[in-house]
């Protein structure tokens, strides 16, 4: 079994990203017109991110000599240029008109965000990310173990961007939560037209003329689908040379895809770690409507929600895991 990866100020990165990958991230500089797509790996980014430049475009799908992770890229993803006072770093960031969308995996110590940055967070339950994590990696040659190895890692925060309940509560916790907007991959996947005027709505401008626009809204839909985007995705994902021939960075995505691989162990034990870093929240009762297997201990009083109005939550992390 091998598990390649790298650290980089404590952040967990996959090996082939750049040395410097956080350090470029780290020093970009934002906009406080820019607005960010935030999620943990697998969570839906990349499709939230083609449905706002979809929606953006009046429905329009890519076209030839576009490229998706240019026009909504990931922060600290660029390139360096030489140049006869010497070697810089320019952002594909940089390179984008503004108002920006952009991207990142980052926790909130590491992402440079605006303080008056909108922030659109996609989350998706732990059992199918840990799934699609551990597919994705053995796609790029990250890792080469069974499932049973990589839960392992997954289950103690040992895999791509540290923790995955770690990074939701760090989010969550941001001094300006005033500027999230929650979303879920399952609400996106079961209720795509509430979720896109929800987005229309709280990014404003083009957006949200176009969310409430019925013929736009049903063409986004339907060239986000993931036939189009699998059929797109030479322009829509950046190429990976270190990704198996045939194998797609967009898996089948269905909800609750997990059962075909988790153990009833497994099962278990994720259950009982959601149980205590999410009991009361409201990602917690969405996915209890999927049939998701969550557990909720009642006498647990130690996890919390705050609502601070429809699109802002506050979760307060257990001292125990």
């Amino acid at each position: 079994m091998t598990h390649n990866y790298q650290i980089q100020e404590d952040v967990i990165l996959r090996q082939y990203l750049p040395k410097d990958f956080l350090e470029n991230a780290t020093g970009f500089q934002p906009s406080e017109t820019d607005s960010f797509i935030v999620g943990y790996p697998r969570a839906g980014s990349s499709w939230v991110a083609y449905i706002l430049y979809l929606l953006r475009n009046g429905g329009e799908p890519i076209g030839i000599g576009e490229r998706l992770w240019e026009d909504v890229p990931e922060v600290g993803v660029g390139r360096h240029v030489q140049q006869p006072f010497g070697k810089y770093f320019v952002h594909l960031a940089d390179l984008v008109t503004h108002p920006r969308i952009l991207r990142t995996h980052l926790p909130p110590d590491k992402a440079p965000v605006h303080p008056k940055s909108k922030i659109i967070y996609i989350s998706r339950n732990p059992f199918d990310t840990a799934v699609s994590l551990y597919n994705e990696n053995r796609a790029i040659n990250e890792f080469s173990g069974n499932f049973d190895d990589f839960f392992t890692y997954f289950l103690h925060g040992q895999t791509d961007y540290n923790d995955y309940f770690d990074h939701h509560v760090e989010w969550s916790n941001r001094k300006a939560m005033q500027h999230i907007l929650w979303i879920t991959y399952e609400e996106l996947k079961q209720y795509p037209r509430a979720i896109i005027k929800k987005l229309g709505d709280y990014l404003g401008g083009i957006y949200e003329r176009n969310a409430n626009d019925d013929y736009i809204v049903k063409e986004v839909i339907a060239h986000s689908s993931l036939t189009e985007m699998k059929a797109s995705e030479h322009l829509l994902i950046q190429p990976n040379p270190n990704r198996n021939n045939g194998l797609s960075f967009f898996q089948d995505g269905n909800i609750g895809n997990y059962n075909k691989t988790f153990s009833k162990q497994q099962v278990k034990q994720l259950s009982e770690r959601f149980s205590r870093e999410f009991s009361g929240t409201t990602f917690l009762n969405t996915w209890k409507k999927q049939g998701l297997p969550i557990y909720v201990n009642n006498n647990n009083n130690n996890d919390y929600i705050n609502h601070n109005n429809n699109n802002v939550i506050t979760i307060t992390k257990s001292n125990h895991r």
